[in-house]
């Protein structure tokens, strides 16, 4: 919210590191973010126009350094980023659908069926791997060859459904949800807000294609108690 060049420089780093992850889900998740701050910028600063340059200079920075990364890494991003488009095309033709996103349409095809199984407790936390093995096994050798251990629904919200149940997923999704609706009452009000909520419906965003994790996660959780703190 102030102008100092070592946001500029924490922000260029961040953004590199994060295309460095090649994690697509992530990608997705920050472009969300990215969106999301500059709407709420539109819907509550009353001085909005005098701060489009702020806002300018984000999305500039951010395409020279995708740029930057794309040409360093013999085009590396620009391929990733169109798989997105490849695999989504694969599952609305199912054309190898099973396969599309490194292989998590199929793990989240038979999730849904063991969510179907056992709705109300799931199968116990971190206990996904051997209900999966033992009901998928022979369709994961003749589709791919070889059996994997898929102890991870690599989507948040399906994980919490199918290793605690659906209520503990309704639960955590109101949760959730409170908290985004304080926020937004708050962030009429104060713009100190604003960057915190966008954070979190990034992280929101990415994690249907992935579950939490430890190094990564006590950030959305901190970031959860800003937004619904009382103000001073």
């Amino acid at each position: 919210m102030e102008k100092k060049n070592i946001t500029v420089f924490s922000y260029s780093i961040i953004i590199y590191a994060l295309l460095c992850t090649n994690t697509r889900g992530a990608w997705i998740g920050a472009t969300v973010a990215i969106i999301a701050y500059i709407f709420m910028h539109r819907l509550f600063l009353i001085n909005y126009k005098q701060d489009i340059r702020r806002i300018t200079a984000i999305l500039l920075i951010t395409f020279v350094i995708i740029f930057m990364f794309n040409s360093l890494n013999n085009n590396k991003f620009a391929y990733r980023f169109k798989s997105i488009f490849m695999d989504a095309t694969k599952i609305l033709k199912d054309e190898g659908a099973e396969k599309a996103g490194s292989n998590r349409f199929f793990i989240w095809k038979n999730v849904l069926i063991l969510i179907k199984d056992r709705p109300l407790t799931g199968y116990g936390i971190e206990n996904l791997g051997e209900p999966f093995v033992a009901r998928f096994e022979q369709e994961m050798i003749d589709l791919f060859g070889t059996t994997y251990h898929v102890d991870k629904a690599h989507n948040e919200y399906l994980h919490i459904a199918v290793t605690t149940g659906i209520p503990s997923l309704i639960v955590y999704c109101l949760f959730i949800t409170q908290i985004l609706c304080q926020g937004l009452q708050k962030a009429r009000k104060n713009c100190f807000y604003s960057p915190y909520i966008a954070s979190v419906l990034g992280y929101l965003c990415q994690a249907f294609f992935n579950i939490s994790v430890v190094s990564v996660v006590y950030i959305f959780w901190v970031f959860l108690g800003f937004i619904c703190s009382y103000e001073n």
